[in-house]
């Protein structure tokens, strides 16, 4: 998808990751298609950190959020190792997958 993408790939990403629940609403859905035909931009690939532990003395603290039904990520899994490695970091886990969390979970 991101090598050649285009709007049917896009949809059909969307629909695998949310295990079609996509569009969230019919308004999105059309939103949705009419950016994925839109201009591509360069696949930008960001460096890894270095050391995680720099993040630590951020005002406010560090929250990662972990959407459980992804279908990249084992949630679970990841909160754990979040959890265990990083234990200054607050962890928050939701029942979505990633592209259902702007719809879904409302706080």
């Amino acid at each position: 998808m991101l090598a050649v993408p285009s709007a049917a790939r896009i949809r059909g990403y969307r629909s695998w990751e949310t295990r079609g629940n996509w569009p969230p609403t019919p308004e999105f859905g059309v939103l949705a298609e009419a950016g994925a035909d839109g201009p591509r931009s360069r696949l930008a690939v960001p460096r890894r950190p270095d050391d995680l532990g720099a993040l630590r003395d951020l005002p406010g603290g560090v929250t990662v959020v972990v959407a459980l039904h992804s279908r990249y990520h084992d949630g679970a899994a990841l909160a754990r190792t979040v959890e265990q490695r990083y234990p200054w970091m607050r962890v928050e886990t939701l029942p979505v997958s990633h592209h259902e969390l702007p719809f879904v979970y409302r706080p």
